[in-house]
């Protein structure tokens, strides 16, 4: 940059006509003359940095973004301590835009810290980072161009100067402005005094620069240059490495042994801190018999072809080269990348990584390691139906015919071995083990892994125990220090378990507790601490525990479960499955959650699966079941039941307590944190245990109402070292502080949450925890003003009603589906929240269920009326208060002309397109559905709701012209729209309720046959999901598709009479019932139930279909033709209404 600036002043200069004859003026000369010379030093710096600081402060005052306080914090914090000290509490990637922002300000008011340079480079970097994804908070614009030219500003002597290149270089590099990095990284390169370590970097970005661009004679010709360094530097030694990896991967093995033997001579001790020793050290010692190194390469054919056609096999669409260099580091970051991948479920970024493990190993024997595991154990993760390929693959890769170097060849056995485990070819797999034992002479870490694997099969029960546990015990009782003793001894411990030998188990146990490796690994002690304390204890056996459990099962599994996984491990995706892969991840398997966790209930019921796999899936199966619970006494006598029967094993009861103790404090009982803390079971000896009991045991003694007694309890929680019990309390305090209003404690605890002291292994948690908080506490300062109006309105509307007085249910949870209580008592349930003193209800949605259930009646008008303005005029969150704009006409009879015009005006009056976009366009959404579609005026919905912007607009969209079209049996045009949706979403379990109809109607029938499959698939789990959620969308669906696929069997025995005895509220119960008797044809049960609804319900409007079909039926004509009056009056945007209009036209007619 100085320097095309520079030429720039002089071309300038150079072309005046006076140029020829005169010299240049002083203050041109003197301008060049700095930019081609800058100033060095001390002074140089100091000056810089004061010229840097005013120009940031130009910057940012243009740029500012208007929510930004940047005056108040320049005022407030006008010293470098308060100001730096804050920014150290900043720095963590959860508070990135904060740190930036103060940041900048301490640029800008402290040109003269000492450490000035490097705050502003730390600043750049940071800002880059932040802009890739988003602009951050602090400008309108970039801040990054900003910050590294002022890098460039600083004296080319100064470090930081360089630093901020490289971060340019980089960053160009990541916008793919490969010129732009050229330039930056040559501008580096042809600097005076430049160092080693400067050099050698810049070479090596470069070098990957023209490895990009397939330059690879200018790559190797770059690397070379580093030559004269080989014997004072690794770096050198890492260039020649990489070179003989690009020869391979041009073909030019040749080239490559060259390359490698040219290092055999250097220094040990430089080859040893390289990035990559051990496949420099394998290359090398294979290379000094260049047979050997040929040998290793032929054999790479042989799977090569194979590993191309498995990842194409894997339909990953990934954007890579046929020639790829990997970094060869052994810091272990393509595995971190690969465990990022699984974590996110992204199978490209998985493929993509393996890709490059499978380039080393095509090259370097020493790569196996990596590639076995990730084949073995990471890919079924992203992928679990390639096992036959992988296998096979792995087969090739370790068939033996290369035997050059011992390790791959131990490796090779090993992993040959866990493939046939994995494919449970178990028989093979035992056979490779024991031919390995009878050989092996090593006794090295490849040995005990082995001897573990077969310990793994003896206690799945796949072959006899006598061998492994022999082996493990001689592995424990040699003099040799073992990889892995820990592991080695919990195997051994599995094993006696198995064979219920308890004696042996203790007397293994009480050994190695006082191992100083075991004591070492305070997770591993403990977890023997545990078991040996249950042994003394007692023992239960295989056979009182599966006694237990199926007891526990039968008293307190839900019911719903009866209508999930019916055929139980005979399910065709469960058949020839390693049942751990399945509970560990049932995404892959298309498992639903509710057949997960009925899984989990079968395998723990089953004798046929290890004692610790059962246990782990009964805690799993406890836990789902016993949160799900509407009531707290329930959840108790289920905890009650199993803490109380001895025939469970004394650490499974104490992990349930341990979670009932989290749950408890989650919903704030402080009744169940008491019992869980004080019960006797709970092992007093476990550190974490008892730092729990003391921290829940505070929050338990605390007054949840006052702020002050929140406080002191956050005050005397905070002040020690915070470990992961005290982390749950203070959040538990936060929340506690938000529901009573008081702001000031959460912000407290926000501002605190950086500099709490807190064990290292926790600093992750912190960070995640203070991120919650700080969106927490942005949304509540937003919510509260609002729930506070909503009590003082309610307040006003019941002022002579007392809270404890209205009905006493709090045994229910706040979360229970109101539909399993009647219409009474779930107003009174909320009318008892929405009036407490304690609490504030600051969510919409609570005030939306308030007004739908409140008694239809003046009162309820002028408070839904008044609901609407509040929202609307809140400060919550857009899209949030877009979802409870779209359920206003569950509270505001929008068929009453009056209420729906006042409604349209009072959207009017409120709605700004510009401030809240999402709730602007719900009111338009809400007013096209309600209004003109709703009265049967002609609408193009895709011309009045375009330019609407809103996330879920296409998913409302599509099935609201798809059902308008049916509605009015407009064949054409529904064949046009069908056609213009992706078979994606056609098909999607979330679009064919409507599509399904559609392509019905518009007499598609490849795509109806298709339909109809998947139709049939997704009610196989959407029974149990509707069981369980009550959840109408389901319930229609599954109705529909029996009578639609003429399927009976689709409908469970007992599955409606299930529905309708936890249906309880009224209008619920009635829809319910008028669904069955419908899909039945049995007319009289439809006319009575669908009359009893419009009865007590007359203005809902869809119960006068069923009503004039089943009148209809009956003969009861007039009655018939009055109740479809009123339906296709009112109900025009309904798919029936042409079909009822059809239906009321017959039945005027006169009969013959």
């Amino acid at each position: 940059m100085t320097a095309t600036l520079a030429f720039t002043l002089l071309a300038v200069f150079l072309l005046t006509d006076r140029s020829k004859a005169q010299s240049p003026p002083p203050s041109i000369k003197k301008a060049i003359d700095k930019l081609l010379n800058p100033e060095t030093g001390n002074e140089a710096l100091k000056q810089s940095c004061i010229r840097i600081s005013r120009n940031l402060k130009s910057y940012v005052q243009a740029k500012l973004s208007k929510e930004i306080e940047f005056l108040k914090i320049l005022k407030d914090f006008d010293t470098q301590k308060k100001l730096s000290d804050k920014i150290n509490q900043l720095d963590n990637p959860n508070l990135i835009d904060d740190f930036i922002i103060y940041s900048a300000a301490y640029l800008i008011k402290f040109p003269n810290d000492p450490t000035y340079a490097e705050r502003l480079w730390k600043l750049a970097a940071i800002v880059d980072l932040r802009e890739e994804s988003e602009k951050c908070r602090l400008l309108t614009e970039p801040f990054f161009p900003a910050l590294i030219n002022a890098c460039s500003q600083l004296p080319p002597d100064n470090t930081f100067n360089l630093e901020g290149r490289f971060l340019s270089a980089r960053h160009y590099g990541r916008n793919g402005e490969s010129q732009k990095q050229e330039e930056v990284l040559n501008e580096i390169l042809k600097r005076p005094k430049l160092s080693p370590a400067a050099r050698y970097t810049a070479i090596g970005e470069l070098g990957k620069l023209k490895e990009f661009q397939e330059l690879f004679t200018e790559a190797l010709d770059l690397y070379a240059s580093t030559n004269d360094g080989i014997d004072s530097y690794p770096q050198p030694i890492n260039f020649t490495l990489r070179s003989a990896i690009i020869h391979l991967e041009l073909g030019q093995n040749a080239k490559a042994i060259q390359k490698l033997l040219s290092l055999k001579n250097t220094k040990p001790s430089l080859r040893k801190i390289t990035s990559s020793p051990k496949t420099l050290e394998t290359l090398l010692s294979l290379a000094s018999n260049e047979n050997e190194l040929s040998l290793y390469w032929d054999h790479s054919k042989t799977w090569w072809p194979k590993w191309l056609a498995l990842r194409k096999a894997s339909g990953a669409k990934l954007n890579i080269k046929d020639l790829r260099i990997s970094n060869l580091t052994e810091s272990g970051q393509i595995q971190k990348t690969i465990a990022q991948s699984i974590a996110t479920n992204n199978a490209i970024l998985f493929y993509d990584q393996l890709d490059l493990l499978m380039h080393n190993l095509r090259w370097c024997p020493s790569s196996l390691n990596e590639v076995g595991t990730t084949l073995c154990f990471l890919l079924p993760q992203i992928q679990n139906n390639l096992q036959k390929d992988v296998h096979e693959l792995l087969m090739l890769i370790c068939n033996g015919t290369f035997s050059g170097n011992k390790e791959f060849d131990r490796r090779s056995k090993l992993y040959k071995t866990i493939s046939f485990s994995v494919i449970n070819d178990h028989n093979n797999a035992i056979k490779n083990i024991k031919t390995f034992l009878d050989e092996d002479s090593e006794n090295d870490e490849v040995t005990e892994t082995i001897i573990r694997l077969w310990a793994h099969l003896a206690i799945n029960e796949k072959t006899e125990t006598q061998g492994p546990k022999n082996a493990l015990k001689n592995l424990l009782d040699s003099n040799k220090k073992l990889s892995n003793r820990a592991q080695t001894v919990l195997s051994l411990a599995q094993i006696y378990r198995k064979i219920e030998d308890y004696a042996k188990e203790e007397q293994l146990l009480l050994k190695e507790v006082k191992d100083p490796e075991i004591r070492s690994n305070q997770q591993v002690h403990q977890t023997l601490t545990s078991r040996l304390n249950e042994i003394s204890s007692g023992i239960v056996t295989t056979k009182e525990f599966t006694k237990a459990i199926q007891d526990w099962v039968q008293s307190h599994s839900p019911e719903w479960l009866n209508f999930t996984l019916p055929s139980g491990f005979d399910d065709a995706r469960l058949k020839n499955i390693n049942i751990e892969k399945v509970l560990a991840n049932p995404s892959l398997f298309k498992l639903s959650r509710e057949e997960h966790l009925k899984l989990h209930v079968l395998v723990s019921s089953s004798k046929q699966y290890p004692r610790t796999l059962r246990e782990d899936s009964f805690q799993r199966a406890f836990t789902e079941i016993y949160s799900s619970c509407d009531k707290y006494s329930t959840a108790r006598k289920m905890l009650r039941d199993l803490i109380s029967d001895d025939r469970f094993p004394q650490q499974l009861i104490q992990l349930l307590l341990v979670f009932s103790m989290d749950e408890a404090l989650t919903m704030s009982r402080k009744r169940d944190i008491t019992h869980a803390i004080t019960h006797p079971l709970l092992d007093r000896k476990n550190p974490r245990i008892v730092s729990a009991i003391q921290t829940y045991g505070a929050f338990a003694s605390t007054d949840l109402t006052s702020n002050e007694s929140l406080s002191q309890c956050y005050q005397n929680i905070s002040s020690g070292v915070l470990d992961a019990s005290s982390f749950a309390v203070i959040a538990q305090i936060f929340e506690r502080s938000l529901s009573i209003g008081s702001l000031d404690l959460a912000e407290k605890i926000l501002n605190e949450s950086t500099s709490w002291k807190v064990q290292n292994q926790l600093r992750q948690r912190q960070n995640v925890l203070t991120s919650a908080i700080r969106n927490s506490l942005q949304r509540a300062k937003a919510s509260i003003p609002f729930g506070k109006s909503m009590h003082k309105l309610i307040a006003t509307l019941y002022p002579d009603s007392s809270p404890n007085e209205i009905i006493d249910i709090s045994d229910y949870k706040q979360s229970v589906d109101l539909k399993r209580l009647t219409e009474k008592d779930a107003f009174g349930l909320l009318l008892k929240r929405a009036l407490s003193d304690t609490t504030i209800e600051s969510s919409p949605r609570f005030w939306f269920d308030l007004a739908e259930l409140m008694p239809r009646d003046q009162s309820q008008v002028g408070f839904s009326f008044q609901l609407i303005e509040n929202l609307m005029r809140s400060n919550i969150p857009d899209l949030e208060k877009s979802f409870s704009i779209f359920s206003s006409p569950s509270i505001i009879d929008t068929d009453d002309k009056d209420l729906r015009e006042r409604l349209f005006k009072t959207f009017e009056k409120h709605r700004d397109k510009d401030q809240d976009p999402f709730s602007y366009a719900a009111t338009i959404i809400t007013e096209t559905q309600s209004g003109d579609i709703r009265l049967g005026k002609p609408v193009n919905i895709d011309q009045v709701w375009s330019g609407l912007k809103h996330p879920v607009l296409e998913n409302i969209l599509i099935p609201t012209k798809l059902g308008l079209l049916m509605a009015h049996k407009n064949i054409e045009k529904l064949k046009e729209s069908l056609l213009e949706i992706s078979d994606d979403q056609l098909f999607s379990a979330n679009l064919l309720d409507v599509s399904w109809p559609a392509l019905i109607m518009s007499g598609f029938a490849d795509e109806v046959k298709k339909a109809d499959q998947i139709a049939k698939e997704i009610t196989v789990q959407s029974t149990a999901k509707a069981a369980r959620y009550l959840d109408f969308q389901s319930i229609r669906f599954i109705y529909d598709s029996a009578k639609r696929l003429n399927d009976k069997s689709i409908i469970s025995e007992g599955w409606f009479k299930y529905l309708d005895s936890q249906i309880i509220s009224e209008r619920d119960r009635y829809s319910l019932r008028i669904i069955n008797a419908e899909y039945k044809e049995n007319w009289e049960e439809l006319a009575t139930w669908s009359g009893k609804a419009v009865i007590e319900y007359p203005t809902y409007y869809n119960y006068y279909r069923p009503r004039g079909y089943a009148l209809a039926k009956l003969g009861r004509t007039q009655e018939a033709i009055a109740a479809l009056k009123i339906y296709i009056k009112f109900s025009k945007d309904e798919v029936h209404w042409k079909d009822a209009a059809i239906l009321l036209d017959s039945l005027n007619k006169p009969s013959n």
